[in-house]
C-alpha cells in the first residue's frame, strides 16, 4: 500500500512529493538515469521535455527531482491551487506512466550512447547523465567522498555510486533500466508527502482515481 503522510495547516504554498525506495546495487547509475528519463514524456503529456514546458508555464516556488542513495524523489510546491493540480498530474504521470518504455532513445539520451563526428576521431561515450557525473567527478573531493563510502559500507548499497560513475554506465541495458523502474516505481514502494493549506480528501481522490487504482497491491522485497 501506498503510505501518504499529509501535514495540514494553512500556509499557502502547498507542497507535494511522492518518493520511492530506490538503494542502489551497482554503480550503473540507473536510478539517476530514470529520474532524467520519467521526466521526458508520459502518457498524457507527450513532449519531450515537460518538465521544462511545465516549468516555464508554472507559478511554482519549487520543482525538482532527485537522486539520493536510497532514494529518489519528485518535489514540488506552489501557493497556486490550480498549478498545484497540475504539477500533480503531470510528475504522477510521469513516474508511473513515463513513455520510455515506448522511446528506447529517451534511455540513450539520458543514459549513455556510442558517438562519433568523423572517421578521424575515436568512438566515444557520451550522454546526459554520462556526462553530469563524468563532470562531477572530476572534483577531487567529490570523488574522495564517494571512494570514502565505497571504503566504509561494504556489502552495503552505500558503497555504490547511485549517481553512477563513468566506468559503469555503459554497463547498464536498455532492458535492466526498464526492469529496474518497473520493479521500484510503484505505488507500494512509494511514499507521498504533502503539505499547506490543501483540499485533501480532493486531492487523495485524484491521486487514487487517477493513479494509485491502476496498481494491484505487491510485496516489495528490496
Amino acid at each position: 500500500k501506498t503510505k501518504i503522510l499529509h501535514i495540514a495547516n494553512k500556509d499557502d504554498n502547498k507542497l507535494f512529493n511522492i518518493a520511492f525506495h530506490t538503494p542502489a546495487k551497482n554503480d550503473t547509475g540507473v536510478f539517476h538515469i530514470i529520474e532524467h528519463s520519467v521526466l521526458s514524456g508520459s502518457r498524457k503529456y507527450k513532449s519531450q521535455d515537460p518538465f521544462i514546458d511545465l516549468y516555464s508555464s508554472s507559478v511554482n516556488t519549487f520543482m525538482n527531482a532527485m537522486t539520493t542513495m536510497d532514494i529518489t524523489m519528485y518535489p514540488f510546491a506552489t501557493r497556486n491551487e490550480k498549478d498545484f493540480y497540475n504539477l500533480l498530474d503531470m510528475y504522477l504521470d510521469a513516474v508511473f506512466f513515463p513513455v520510455m518504455y515506448e522511446r528506447k532513445n529517451i534511455f540513450y539520451r539520458e543514459g549513455w550512447h556510442y558517438e562519433i563526428n568523423s572517421r578521424e576521431e575515436e568512438l566515444k561515450y557520451t550522454g546526459v547523465v554520462y556526462n553530469e557525473m563524468k563532470g562531477l567527478l572530476s572534483d577531487r573531493v567529490a570523488k574522495l567522498s564517494y571512494q570514502a563510502f565505497k571504503t566504509h559500507y561494504i556489502n552495503h548499497s552505500y558503497s555504490f555510486n547511485s549517481g553512477g560513475e563513468p566506468a559503469s554506465i555503459p554497463n547498464l541495458t536498455y532492458e535492466d533500466f526498464l526492469s529496474t523502474h518497473k520493479e521500484h516505481y510503484h505505488p507500494s514502494n512509494s511514499l507521498i508527502f504533502l503539505y499547506g493549506d490543501i483540499d485533501i480528501e480532493n486531492v487523495l481522490k485524484c491521486i487514487d482515481e487517477e493513479y494509485l487504482s491502476k496498481f494491484e497491491e505487491k510485496v516489495i522485497n528490496l
